[in-house]
């Protein structure tokens, strides 16, 4: 007889959906909120996808869901997204903290970019350490108007 084979068997993936090509996951989430602005910026509700956007000299502009979410056993927070954030002046973040007002650009847990840029790709931030409930939100900022900082926001979601 033929030696055997392994099957390996891979625990599923559960996943949460936080927003999803402009479902705004509102029984969990609340909706989007426009929840920080300094200045100006630009802050729209596509059809599938949230846009921000900041251009100007310490232009902030924030959105988070309105409802804290439980991150309690998930390990992952991920984002479907684009970007933009030129030089050393542009900032674009993704944000998870107990606040939703302008803390949230110094949040301790954040997904951070500057001086890049992509067209669009999936990231994640590590929240295994997180017991308990946090807000969501995204954050653009720009130190002067020389420098652009945008995103698109298509998925988030929660991974265990």
């Amino acid at each position: 007889m033929g030696e055997g084979f392994k099957v390996q068997h891979q625990s599923p993936i559960l996943i949460s959906y936080l927003y999803n090509l402009g479902d705004e996951c509102t029984a969990l989430t609340g909706g989007w909120s426009n929840t920080y602005t300094q200045f100006g910026g630009v802050y729209t509700e596509n059809a599938d996808n949230l846009y921000l956007s900041a251009s100007g000299t310490n232009f902030k502009k924030q959105a988070s869901f309105a409802n804290l979410i439980d991150l309690t056993n998930y390990s992952y927070l991920k984002i479907d997204w684009g970007y933009t954030a030129s030089s050393s002046g542009g900032f674009v973040k993704l944000c998870v903290d107990t606040q939703n007002t302008a803390s949230m650009e110094s949040a301790s847990v954040r997904l951070e970019h500057t001086g890049s840029s992509s067209t669009r790709i999936i990231e994640s931030i590590d929240v295994s350490s997180i017991n308990g409930l946090r807000y969501v939100g995204l954050y653009v900022q720009t130190w002067s108007s020389s420098y652009q900082a945008n995103l698109s926001a298509y998925k988030m979601w929660l991974e265990v």
